[in-house]
C-alpha cells in the first residue's frame, strides 16, 4: 500500500512538472542589462546604451514611434562589445553608438534591443524578438527656424521689431493636437490654424 501511495505520489508530481517545462516563452535573454544615457529629452536629442550580455551576437535597436508604428535606430554595427573572463566563464559588456531621437509626440516611447532586424515591424514583431526595452520620456520644443525670410541657426537670431514674421517649428508635441501661439502672454492671431502632425510635430508663420 505504501508503494502504490508513493508511485501516485510520484505520477502526480510528473504531471505538474511537465507543464511548466513546456511552458512557451520562457526563453533565456542573452541581453542581460540595459541602460539609457540618457531617459528623457527632446526630438533630436542624442542617446547611447550601454549594459552587459551573455554574447557578442549582432542586435539591432528599435524606438517605437507609436503603437504598431518603430524605427530602426542602431543596427549590429553600432554595438561595440568588450569582454573578461572569471572563472573560465567569459562576461560581455557593450556600448552602442549614439543615435538621435525621431521626430515623435510627446511622451513616453519604448527603446528596445533585439535579436533580429524584423522588415517593417510592428509590435508583435517586437515582442518576438526583443531581448530588453528601456522607456525614452519625450518632451515638446519650440525653436524659430527663420525671421523675415532669413533661416537662422542660432537662437540669438531670434530677434527684430515689432510686426516682423517669424517661422516657428514645434516638435514632442500630441498627435493632431491645435497650437496656439503667445507673445509676452497675448495670443497671437493666425492666419490660419496650426495642428500637430501623426507625429506631434507642426511649422508655421507667425507675426507678432
Amino acid at each position: 500500500m505504501k508503494l502504490l501511495s508513493r508511485l501516485i505520489i510520484a505520477l502526480a508530481i510528473c504531471l505538474i512538472a511537465i507543464p511548466t517545462l513546456a511552458t512557451p516563452g520562457q526563453v533565456n535573454a542573452d541581453i542581460d542589462s540595459i541602460t539609457l544615457h540618457s531617459t528623457h529629452g527632446t526630438v533630436g536629442a542624442e542617446v547611447y546604451l550601454t549594459g552587459s550580455s551573455g554574447d557578442d551576437d549582432d542586435y539591432w535597436v528599435y524606438y517605437q514611434l507609436d503603437d504598431d508604428d518603430w524605427v530602426q535606430v542602431l543596427d549590429y554595427r553600432d554595438f561595440n562589445f568588450d569582454s573578461y573572463t572569471v572563472e573560465s566563464i567569459t562576461y560581455y559588456t557593450y556600448e552602442t553608438e549614439v543615435f538621435e531621437v525621431p521626430e515623435s509626440t510627446g511622451g513616453t516611447h519604448k527603446i528596445s534591443i533585439c535579436n533580429d532586424d524584423p522588415s517593417d515591424p510592428d509590435d508583435d514583431d517586437i515582442d518576438d524578438c526583443e531581448e530588453r526595452s528601456k522607456e525614452f520620456t519625450v518632451d515638446p520644443q519650440i525653436e524659430v527656424t527663420a525671421v523675415a525670410g532669413d533661416t537662422i541657426h542660432d537662437p540669438e537670431d531670434a530677434r527684430g521689431p515689432m510686426g516682423t514674421e517669424v517661422e516657428m517649428k514645434g516638435n514632442g508635441f500630441g498627435a493632431g493636437e491645435d497650437i496656439d501661439i503667445y507673445f509676452d502672454g497675448y495670443a497671437v492671431d493666425l492666419a490660419d490654424d496650426i495642428e500637430a502632425d501623426d507625429y506631434g510635430t507642426w511649422e508655421a508663420w507667425v507675426t507678432p
